[in-house]
């Protein structure tokens, strides 16, 4: 197409300082509301006439004229008939074509995955299989490996690994040799006159002697000054305690250990329940022990109340509890001894003496 272009020749340019004002959208031109003059007066002449009049009588001004274009514009002379709509590929057909498409290779998809799932699946069962038969015969080889080294460190004592590892059924007598059996009669002995009279004897001197302790510790008075029976308290205490052996191990070189199951109040807690209620009443009644101060007496009436509020308090505590404890023992000129130091241990564990 020819490129349209304006003339750089004088009668074609327009002098914008003597152009009229321009006319906005929607306003119509002043011209329109006046008559127009007689011919001669007109100010403009004819738009485009070629050798037309100035469109301004005063000056040489020469309107634009129109001049010709070479574009010839196309036949449409033996040009092909437009294609009907029905015959035109239809663009929703080939949505549908790859929509269908996309949909038939995702279901192939899916079925290689899914068969892909049931093999790794079908090859984990498998592998599990096979690994668990693995692991169980590495746990019985090891096993038997262990009690084969137990075995071997302990045989010439006499010891094998059967006898520290049981089912928890029948009596320790039935596994025992001469040695154990020795070792337990000595055990059985030395429990029986610890036990025999709760209401005397060392281990009875010793929880009193403990609850002593605790109530000055915790109040600043001694039993009897707070009017608690600690002998009563310490027979009640001990006649809780009750005891089984469990397994008696005896050595050719002197040397033993016996294992106990034993049930018993719990002393310390205890003290420290009933505590509440004692603390609760002596500062009611102004007899708490200050700092640096010396207890008070209490009245007979007094003591009296503490002794039945104590032993209330003391029973609504007591809980049995189950212990596992160990007793040392030792050949001394041919007899069994337990370790007195190691029976005072496991004494302390089942009473809570500490």
């Amino acid at each position: 197409m020819p490129r349209l272009r304006f003339s750089s020749t004088p009668d074609s340019q327009i002098d914008p300082f003597n152009a009229d004002d321009p006319v906005m959208p929607g306003e119509e031109p002043e011209w329109l509301d006046e008559e127009p003059a007689d011919e001669e007066e007109a100010p403009y002449a004819p738009h485009g006439e070629k050798d037309g009049e100035p469109h301004k009588v005063s000056d040489n001004y020469q309107a634009p004229t129109t001049r010709s274009h070479d574009y010839d514009a196309p036949s449409i002379e033996g040009a092909p008939a437009p294609t009907p709509a029905s015959r035109a590929p239809s663009l929703g057909k080939q949505w549908q074509q790859a929509a269908e498409g996309a949909r038939r290779a995702q279901g192939r998809s899916r079925k290689r995955a899914t068969l892909g799932c049931v093999v790794a699946l079908a090859v984990a069962v498998t592998l599990f299989g096979v690994v668990g038969d693995l692991l169980v015969s590495c746990v019985s080889l090891v096993t038997e490996t262990v009690a084969d080294g137990v075995d071997a460190v302990f045989f010439e004592n006499g010891v094998t690994f059967d006898d520290y590892v049981s089912d928890g059924g029948g009596d320790w007598r039935d596994t025992a040799d001469e040695l154990d059996l020795a070792a337990g009669k000595a055990v059985e002995r030395r429990m029986g006159e610890l036990l025999a009279d709760p209401a005397s004897g060392e281990l009875h001197e010793r929880v009193v002697a403990y609850l002593d302790e605790e109530l000055l510790r915790w109040e600043g008075y001694t039993a009897a000054e707070l009017g608690i029976d600690a002998d009563a308290w310490a027979t009640w205490a001990l006649g809780s305690v009750s005891y089984e052996i469990s397994s008696v191990y005896a050595y050719d070189d002197g040397t033993g250990s016996a294992y106990l199951n034993a049930e018993a109040y719990g002393l310390s807690s205890m003290i420290s329940d009933a505590d509440t209620d004692l603390s609760s009443y002596l500062h009611d009644r102004g007899l708490r022990v200050q700092e640096g101060e010396e207890p008070a007496q209490l009245s007979e009436e007094q003591r009296a109340e503490v002794a039945e509020l104590w032993n209330d308090a003391c029973e609504e505590a007591a809980s049995p509890r189950d212990m596992f404890v160990s007793v040392e023992l030792s050949l001394v000129d041919g007899v069994w001894t337990i370790d007195e130091e190691s029976l005072e241990e496991a004494f302390e564990s089942v009473l809570a003496l500490y």
